[in-house]
């Protein structure tokens, strides 16, 4: 479903988008948490980039099913490569910018760990060993934690 040019029918991907709508809320949760519009929203450039960046995590949360190959270093082409971690990254910068709550702060941790555990170990994929997936799980966890530690 990630990779350029490749043409899927609309049963697939219904299924796709079905299949990764829990990463979907939980990315776009966390982008929400971080950015606080209940706090930061007052008008309508904020709430229109407020939008935007909703409507970026809805796109980018999922994993990449298959990792392409670098075709091209246009910035296009590597966004769709790394776009997990452009919002993992986007949520941690707009909450560090933010000057949250405890527990919005810790709403934003939270939800950052399920997300990359989530996005980056999904055990629902097909053809995986359950090895690699409890690696990754614990990849995962390992990495939400530094980010946790750091923000």
């Amino acid at each position: 479903m990630t990779v350029l040019d490749t043409r899927v029918s609309l049963r697939e991907w219904v299924g796709y988008w079905v299949g990764t709508l829990p990463v979907r809320v939980i990315g776009s949760a966390a982008v929400v948490m971080a950015w606080r519009p209940w706090a930061t929203v007052g008008g309508a450039r904020d709430a229109v980039l407020f939008g935007c960046a909703v409507v970026f995590a809805v796109w980018a949360a999922p994993a990449l099913d298959r990792r392409p190959t670098l075709e091209s270093v246009r910035w296009s082409h590597l966004l769709v490569r790394h776009r997990t971690t452009v919002l993992a990254t986007g949520v941690v910068v707009v909450a560090a910018f933010g000057d949250p709550a405890w527990w919005e702060g810790a709403g934003v941790v939270l939800l950052l760990v399920a997300y990359l555990v989530t996005s980056e170990s999904r055990p629902w994929r097909w053809g995986r060993g359950t090895a690699r997936v409890w690696r990754e799980a614990v990849a995962a966890c390992a990495g939400a934690g530094v980010v946790a530690a750091a923000s």
